[in-house]
């Protein structure tokens, strides 16, 4: 039997409600933030040290954007470490917001270290499965996590917004995170000096922060990750190479 073409117009019921439901939220940073896929290589350093490679992706399937990420060790420090990390975190942004619809993180050949978030945003609830033990939490604002802080920030520094306090997920929970904009600097990128907006980020029931330093000509890529924990060495993420669409 035909099916009449006119029916793909027809948005699906859920995402009928899903659009109802994003405009019920007021946002709270900026919209209208341009997104473009991007492929951006970085080298990994710890204590000094460069122990591996990662690499940080956008791109956009059908109505959901995906980010993802992957590192895996070189050289020596092969023999102490064959972790691989992974992690992917699909979105909508059609309405101007990052909504979150699952993370995904993992560890090859490694299932024990699987964890799983998928987001309902109409009955604002998450699903988690971490450890092996599923569990549920509450969504009572937008949500953020270690990749959709890019987009965050991205849109403070569009709305020049100082600080932000916002909903996190992070380690299968969703807790309080702070962003605060603390510096302007010059480093080192590739050989070339370039101005970057550093922003810091503490998060409850984390003993460690994260600063992340921006370029606002391209705000989706940082430019650097820094690591900081008391009494540990930093982990840095230095950029690379970026290949854009």
């Amino acid at each position: 039997m035909k099916t009449d073409k006119r029916h793909s117009l027809i948005l699906p019921q859920w995402l009928i409600g899903l659009l109802l439901f994003i405009s019920s939220i007021t946002p709270a940073v900026a919209d209208g933030l341009k997104l473009q896929a991007f492929t951006a290589n970085y080298s990994l350093h710890i204590a000094g040290l460069h122990v591996g490679h990662s690499k940080l992706l956008l791109n956009q399937s059908g109505d959901l954007w995906r980010w993802q990420t992957s590192t895996k060790p070189i050289g020596f420090y092969r023999l102490f470490s064959k972790k691989k990390p992974y992690s992917e975190t699909q979105f909508l942004s059609g309405t101007g917001r990052h909504l979150i619809q699952n993370i995904v993180i993992s560890d090859e050949g490694d299932n024990n270290l699987l964890e799983t978030a998928h987001f309902n945003w109409q009955e604002r609830q998450a699903t988690i499965l971490r450890k092996k033990v599923t569990s549920t939490a509450t969504i009572s604002a937008d949500v953020y996590d270690y990749h959709s802080i890019n987009w965050l920030v991205a849109n403070m520094m569009k709305g020049e917004e100082s600080e932000l306090e916002v909903d996190f997920y992070n380690k299968g929970e969703i807790v309080r995170s702070n962003i605060k904009r603390i510096d302007n600097q010059s480093i080192e990128v590739n050989g070339k000096n370039i101005s970057a907006w550093v922003y810091e980020q503490s998060t409850v029931n984390s003993k460690s922060s994260l600063r992340y330093y921006f370029n606002s000509s391209k705000p989706l890529v940082p430019l650097k990750i820094e690591k900081l924990k008391p009494g540990k060495k930093p982990a840095i993420l230095l950029l690379q190479s970026v290949v854009w669409g």
